[in-house]
């Protein structure tokens, strides 16, 4: 019994869960800002003045 209550083996399976929801919540928050209007027209510009060799 008193192993049963010492060992941590299941600790380690929730921490790599919690750390992969962490890491889809802030992939999906960044495709968030990269896909809005304006960082996208920034971006479109940004690219079209380096093609242009401006």
């Amino acid at each position: 019994m008193n192993n049963f209550i010492s060992s941590d083996e299941g600790i380690v399976s929730s921490e790599w869960a919690l750390t992969i929801l962490v890491a889809a919540a802030l992939s999906a928050a960044l495709l968030a800002i990269v896909t809005s209007s304006g960082v996208t027209e920034s971006l479109t510009a940004l690219i079209q003045r380096a093609l242009d060799g401006a």
